[in-house]
């Protein structure tokens, strides 16, 4: 079973502009996601998905794989798609396990990673969630998650879910 992270970027974030080559710590936070696929050593290949050629340029200055992929994308999902067919048929290969890592999610770790493609094994969806305060959870910047009882996610959403006019204590995921 060959596994794959895909790395999905663009410049032209409407909240963020220029986001995946703004320097953390004095490294752009795209490298970050790479650096931290490719020190999991749970994928066979890691590539970075993009519309823009000044993240195609930086990838290859910086020796980081990179696919092009069309600009009229409207979500990261089928630029991801778009990026896996390329790979496979550029280089004859078959992925049966595909990750997409957000190119703006450089707390990332290895081990999170790791954790995301075992889970892979057992399941054909996984999406890693955590724990989210109240400040996070009313935050538009944070996707939130809400789950079954069983984890499965029911929706995704940027607005504040659940939400109750009950006096209830929520828990809230991102």
């Amino acid at each position: 079973m060959k596994s794959i992270c895909i790395i999905p970027a663009r410049m032209g974030s409407s909240r963020f502009p220029g986001k995946p080559l703004k320097k953390i710590l004095g490294t752009e936070m795209i490298s970050y996601c790479y650096r931290n696929s490719i020190e999991s050593k749970a994928f066979d290949s890691t590539f970075i998905a993009t519309c823009d050629e000044v993240i195609q340029s930086f990838c290859i200055e910086n020796n980081l794989n990179v696919v092009m992929t069309s600009e009229r994308h409207e979500r990261c999902t089928s630029r991801t798609l778009e990026a896996l067919l390329k790979i496979e048929q550029n280089n004859n290969m078959s992925f049966s396990k595909i990750v997409m890592l957000q190119g703006d999610e450089p707390l990332i770790t290895p081990e999170m990673l790791k954790t995301c493609c075992k889970s892979l094994e057992k399941n054909e969806v996984v999406n890693l969630m955590t724990a989210a305060d109240l400040k996070e959870a009313c935050s538009l910047d944070e996707v939130k998650v809400v789950v079954s009882q069983s984890n499965d996610a029911i929706y995704f959403s940027r607005a504040k879910v659940p939400e109750t006019k009950d006096s209830i204590e929520l828990v809230f995921y991102k």
